[in-house]
């Protein structure tokens, strides 16, 4: 799976922050101002237990095509049956840092649209503990799409069930009891 050019451009940025001393940025490495476009498609959700990750923050973009404030809204919650291979992905971004990127169909009827693409990166607090997750969602379109730039309301869109799950190096390795797909960074763009 190619890492879209919004995550890519975001992954960049994400890369070049200065590392805590635990290896991961601090979750107050964020400088808005650097990222400025891409705002409306970043969220920063709080891990506050297994199956507790809640959206602190959700850009502009995110919850125009949701059609929902998701402040406070726990992810778990929106996975349905994708529950148990969410949980499965925050242990592997949480115990081995790494990054993540998961790939969800979108369609109205019987019409596949495109793709409902979400980056997901560690950050970690004072104590070097990964408290926060850091993400930037995309919707790209398929061959007779075209790319979903500007938002558009899951109210004509339905997603699928996640389709796809890959861990990203994010310069820690990966974990080696995976039942994930990986993605090498010097091939993913």
């Amino acid at each position: 799976m190619p890492v879209g050019a919004r995550q890519r451009q975001f992954l960049n940025y994400y890369l070049s922050l200065p590392r805590h001393d635990f290896g991961l940025p601090h979750h107050n490495a964020i400088a808005p101002r650097q990222i400025v476009k891409l705002l409306p498609w970043i969220f920063i959700a709080d891990l506050k237990a297994e199956e507790e990750v809640t959206i602190r923050l959700a850009g502009t973009g995110i919850e125009d095509i949701q059609n929902a404030s998701l402040t406070g809204l726990n992810l778990f919650d929106t996975y349905g049956a994708d529950r148990s291979r969410y949980r499965m992905l925050f242990e592997k971004i949480t115990g081995h840092p790494c990054g993540a990127l998961t790939d969800r169909a979108t369609f109205s009827s019987d019409k596949i649209h495109g793709y409902y693409q979400s980056l997901y990166l560690p950050l970690s607090d004072d104590s070097g503990a990964i408290n926060r997750i850091i993400g930037i969602i995309t919707m790209e379109g398929t061959g007779d799409s075209p790319f979903l730039s500007e938002p558009r309301s899951l109210d004509s869109l339905m997603l699928g069930e996640t389709s796809g799950f890959w861990l990203l190096d994010i310069g820690h390795g990966l974990p080696s009891d995976t039942p994930f797909g990986t993605i090498n960074l010097t091939q993913a763009a």
